[in-house]
Order: C-alpha cells, then structure tokens, then sequence
C-alpha cells in the first residue's frame, strides 16, 4: 500500500511539473489531485445502478441514462488527455486516440435509444403518445435522437479538449488539476443534459404549466426546466464577457445581464406554457408549513449578509470559526429543505448558484454598485484557496446541492431508504467539515504527519456526523438496519479521513465521496 501511495505522489509531481512546463498555473500548496478526476462520473454511474436495481429499467429516464454515458466519455477523453502528460508515455497517446471516446459514446447513445424509447421522457409518457403530442414522425423522432447522440459523442471528447485548457488559462492559479477536471465535467454534464430535456420539452405540445400544477410529483420537473433555462442564460452571459472585453464596461454590463434575464423569461414561458414566477409564488405558498420553512430560509440569508456586511464594517480578518458560521446557516437550509421540501430546495439552491456566479463576475470586473462591498467581503473572509475567484462560497453552496443535482428525486418527500445520498453534503462538510475545523483550530494539538490538520477534528469530524446520523435513524428519517448502517459508517469514517488527508477542496470533494459510498 505504501509503495502504491508513492506511485500516486511521483504521478502527481510528474504531470503537476509537465502542466507547469506547458504554461499553466496551478494552485500553489497542493498537489495535483489525480484521485479526484472520476468522482463526477462515478457519481453517476452509482446513482444510474441504484435507480435500476430499485425499480428496474422503467425507472431510469432516458435523459439521465444518456447523461451517465456521456460522462463515462468524458472519463476516458479525460484519462487520455492527462496521459500526454507524462513524459514517458505521452508520445504514444496520438491525437487520434483522443477521438475514441467521441465514437464510442456515439455508438452507444445510438444503439440504447431504441432500448429507452418507451421512456422518452422523465415523466414517463408512453413513446407513441410523446410522437402524437409533439407532432413528430419516426423519422423525425430517430433524427433528433441521432442528432443529440452526435452531441453527445463530440461533448465526450471536445469537451474536454477544450474546456480543460481554457479553464486553466483563464483562471491561472485558482485549480489543481483534479479540481479543475471536476469543474469541466460539471460544465459537459449539465449542457449536454440540458439540451437533451430541453429538446424533449421543447418538442412536447403539452405546457408544463397548462393548468398551474404545484403539486410535488411535477414540481421537480419544472424546476429542472427552470435551472436549466437560467443557469444556460447565465453561461452564455459569462462567456460574452469573457470573449468580448468592450461589455466589461458598467452600463454593457447590466445590458449583457438584461438580455439574458429578458431571454430566460421568454425561452421559460415559451418551454413551460405559462408564467414561471407564479407558478414558484404558488409554489412557495402550497401550504403553511412550506411558507414557514421560507421564511426561516429569508431570515438566514439575512443573518449572514449582516454578518458579512459587519466583518466589512469592522475591517476585520474573518476566523476559520466565523466562516464556519455559513456551515452551520447553510445546514439549517439544508436540512429543512432536504427533510421536508426538497423540490423547492433543489430549486433555490440552483437560483442562488446563478446569482452568485452574476455576483462574483460584477465583483472581478469592478461593477458598481456592489463591487466595493463584494470586494472587501473577499479580501476580509478569503482564504489561501480563494486566489482570483470566490470559489469558498460556490463551492460550499455547490457541495450542499450537490446530490441534489447528481439524483433525480423520486418520490417526494424522499423516502427514508433513499434520503442519505441527498444528505451527503449536509453531513460532509456542514456537519463534519464544520466540527473538524473548530475542534481542531481551539482543541487539537496532535497533527498527522504532513499536514496541518489535528487528529482532534478528525475525531470530531466523525463523532459529530455520526451523532447526526444516529439523531436522523432515532426520529425515523433514515433506516435504522445494520446494513444501512455499516454502509453510513463507512461512508462517515471514509470523509473523516480524506479531510483530515487530502489538500483538495474539501467543499468539492467531501460530499461526492460521501454521495458515492452511501
């Protein structure tokens, strides 16, 4: 085990130094991450098995099935790619290789559509009702799929190709490699879903909002539908900025963030059929217990934007401790929402990640009037891994929805057999990240060899998630059998020690560890 565990660094040091040669910046104090690369995929892939051992073929929609296979070609385009790297092997890894997984993935879209084409759609319209509603022939319905098949065969590969480099250019310094394979997969993953159910929407001649459903058996679909259109908006609003400097200015700024809230709001009444912002007032105030957990989400949003605005106010360096304080506030968010409204959770956690990401851009091009506030915030509660972009709060607000956006919710609320994957992110690094950083930064004084990490906060890191799961099995909202169990312990034991080891982005990785094993 040791000798494979010094394989792993001399791999790390090897590509780190070959990707520094070739003029990319890498986050400095930390080593490359190899061992994050297939987390997002392997995500996927665990949750595809899951769905089908439960309930069979039937239950796996065909858009999250594509989605799976696309991202195992995204892996491989991946393992390629980083292969070229290596100064004994890249030579042989020729560019056609790298077109492999692009024809693979292709292949394999194309011959398992016919397999899910009685499942066309997430809401499991029979094949031949969905051609009758949408007006489409065979033919046009065999096109389309081979046309999002193509799609998805060149994202498996380009998509990579592409994005990895730009990505690191763009923001020098900010990723290790694995982190920055994690973002891109992330990128690949939701654009080529989104234009696979966005498609089968758009074709669909039956609104999702003919009749203002609230109910919670569609309202994760319509959400879906409303996180995609708005998150799209948002990246194609980025990459303008990005590729043209001249709307960097204040006033092209906020014309560049008007068309793209002007074409979410068209392109979601266009796909829906109705108005999205009655249907998520009506959604908000289905009943009084969903309102109340609305509020309670109000009033901690506003706690820590006092917070923040009175760190700025007082000019003062934020604490680990005082930055665990949006843990614990985004645990409490969390744990509502996930516990008892989970469709509306998984709604505003996407919203708020758009609206972060419009923040953080005004922020690094100076856009008034918040770009002196949002800066000092930075200056004032950045730490070393927060070098040119905010990547803390995304990344924690990311690895709290994480499962979210990685499962399909089924059955609403979440049944207690299913609940834990959901609550990976809420217990990784709200409860157990959380615990380990104060523990160890006020109690510990033993560290493990190599870090600056305390064997006090791994102690605690583990005691406290457990603590948390037990509480969750003694009120009935997790299953209390040994199996599940020992799988929990397993899955605790194993963040509490990629914590205390690892120099990657606990925020990204925790929880996609933990959504894994459990």
């Amino acid at each position: 085990m040791e000798d494979l565990f010094c394989q792993y660094k001399t791999l790390c040091k090897s590509i780190r130094v070959s990707f520094k040669n070739c003029g990319y910046n890498l986050r400095p104090r930390a080593e490359a991450g190899l061992w994050v690369v297939p987390l997002i995929p392997t995500a996927l892939l665990v949750s595809t098995l899951k769905q089908i051992f439960a309930g069979g073929q039937a239950s796996l929609s065909h858009v999250y099935f594509a989605t799976t296979v696309v991202s195992c070609g995204v892996l491989v385009t991946t393992i390629l790619y980083l292969m070229r790297f290596l100064p004994k092997l890249g030579h042989r890894i020729h560019n056609a290789y790298l077109g492999v997984p692009a024809v693979g993935t292709l292949l394999f879209l194309l011959i398992t559509q016919n397999v899910y084409s009685h499942n066309f759609h997430d809401f499991e319209r029979e094949n031949t009702w969905f051609r009758k509603s949408c007006g489409l022939s065979r033919t046009a319905h065999i096109l389309t799929g081979f046309i999002l098949s193509i799609l998805g065969g060149v994202m498996s590969s380009y998509g990579v190709l592409a994005g990895l480099p730009t990505l690191l250019t763009l923001a020098p310094s900010c990723f290790t490699i694995g982190e920055a394979v994690v973002v891109v997969h992330c990128l690949i993953i939701f654009v080529y879903s989104s234009a696979v159910n966005l498609c089968h929407v758009a074709f669909s001649h039956v609104p999702l909002l003919a009749e203002m459903d609230i109910s919670q058996e569609t309202s994760y679909d319509i959400s879906t539908v409303i996180l995609q259109v708005g998150m799209l908006s948002v990246l194609l609003m980025l990459g303008v900025l990005v590729a043209s400097p001249e709307t960097r200015e204040p006033y092209l700024f906020y014309v560049v963030l008007s068309l793209a809230v002007l074409t979410t709001v068209v392109c979601l009444h266009l796909l829906l059929g109705g108005s999205p912002f009655i249907w998520i007032v009506l959604n908000i105030t289905r009943d009084q217990g969903t309102f109340n957990i609305f509020l309670w989400w109000i009033i901690c949003s506003i706690a820590a934007t006092v917070s923040v605005h009175r760190q700025v106010r007082w000019e003062q360096k934020a604490s680990t401790s005082q930055r665990k304080l949006f843990h614990l506030l985004a645990v409490v968010v969390f744990g509502l929402g996930i516990l008892n409204v989970p469709d509306l959770i998984y709604l505003a956690s996407g919203v708020c990640f758009a609206i972060f990401l419009v923040l953080e851009a005004a922020r690094i091009l100076q856009i008034p009037p918040l770009s002196d506030i949002l800066k000092n915030g930075f200056i004032l509660y950045g730490d070393e891994k927060d070098i040119l972009i905010a990547l803390t709060p995304l990344y924690l607000l990311a690895g709290m929805a994480a499962p979210l956006w990685l499962s399909p919710l089924g059955n609403i609320p979440i049944e207690a057999a299913h609940l834990m994957p959901y609550l990976s992110g809420l217990l990784s690094i709200g409860v157990g990240d959380t615990a380990a950083s104060y523990i160890g930064s006020n109690f510990g004084s033993t560290k493990w060899p190599g870090t600056n990490r305390t064997v006090e906060g791994t102690i605690a890191c583990f005691t406290s998630q457990l603590a948390v799961t037990l509480l969750l099995i003694f009120f009935d909202y997790l299953p209390g059998d040994i199996l599940s169990l020992f799988r929990n312990v397993v899955a605790i034991g194993a963040t509490s020690m990629i914590e205390s080891r690892t120099d990657q982005v606990d925020n990204m990785v925790l929880p996609l560890v933990h959504f894994i094993l459990t």
